[in-house]
């Protein structure tokens, strides 16, 4: 839900912009951003990539499923288009059809501002688990044999 709604019941013509970023999020690392578990392990999915691009390692937010299976400047685009459509300002997002325009190629990106973690609370928690290689963070094995990601 962007914050301008859940914060103060006002919704803008950008929120559809925000929840699109959350989903890019969900699908490139493989976690889920609302399931939430209040223990040490838990943090949300926000935090956790806004850590990460504070370090300047987005691209570990990666789902490691994909092994080394992709490219790496277009995975880097999509998370950085993620972290532009997710700010907490309406303002500062694009439209959906500037969105568009940036995953034909026809637009180029502005570089996505560093914001705010989205839960003070657990930001601390999201900075000790940005340290720790996703693989080890994983939950299990799948019936292929890969493994499965932490959900958040």
């Amino acid at each position: 839900m962007a914050p301008e709604y859940a914060t103060r019941g006002y919704l803008t013509n950008k929120a559809d912009v925000y929840s699109f970023g959350v989903v890019i999020l969900e699908v490139v690392s493989g976690k889920k951003s609302i399931k939430y578990k209040p223990n040490a392990e838990s943090v949300y999915l926000l935090d956790l990539a806004y850590d990460l691009q504070e370090k300047g390692n987005l691209i570990a937010l990666i789902d490691p499923i994909l092994g080394y299976d992709y490219s790496m400047k277009e995975a880097l685009t999509i998370l950085e288009l993620a972290m532009l459509c997710t700010n907490p300002s309406p303002t500062v997002r694009p439209t959906m059809s500037e969105v568009v325009r940036i995953l034909e190629g026809k637009t180029q990106m502005k570089a996505p501002p560093l914001h705010a973690p989205y839960s003070a609370d657990n930001f601390v928690r999201a900075k000790a688990m940005a340290d720790i290689p996703l693989s080890i963070q994983s939950g299990g094995t799948s019936k292929k044999g890969h493994q499965t990601p932490f959900l958040l």
